[in-house]
């Protein structure tokens, strides 16, 4: 799309269906790759980094400790509704909504 993925400075993953949150290995990747000097924070539903992880065991076996670590991403993981402020000033705020089924 043209960005910088260094530029990119926090993420929001509000719900844990695969179209919301199956590239983030490929995101860790990139940030790998690109050797980042500033940690991005992805504010995430609980269990996220776990799922993750699992994700890019499929894809890239043995790889997560070394490519988590040297890609500084830092996961902020949440339960139910959050309201946090975050270093820049910038106010996240979630509701508990239904989201409907995929029938």
């Amino acid at each position: 799309m043209g960005h910088n993925i260094l530029d990119i400075k926090m993420c929001l993953i509000t719900h844990l269906h695969g179209d919301h949150f199956f590239d983030i290995p490929f995101f860790l990747l990139d940030r790998y790759f690109l050797k980042p000097n500033e940690t991005v924070k992805i504010f995430c539903p609980k269990c996220t980094e776990e799922k993750v992880k699992k994700l890019f065991d499929l894809g890239f076996p043995g790889e997560w400790d070394e490519i988590r670590k040297k890609s500084k991403v830092e996961f902020s993981e949440f339960v139910g509704e959050i309201n946090v402020k975050t270093d820049g000033g910038i106010e996240i705020s979630s509701k508990i909504v239904e989201h409907g089924d995929l029938k």
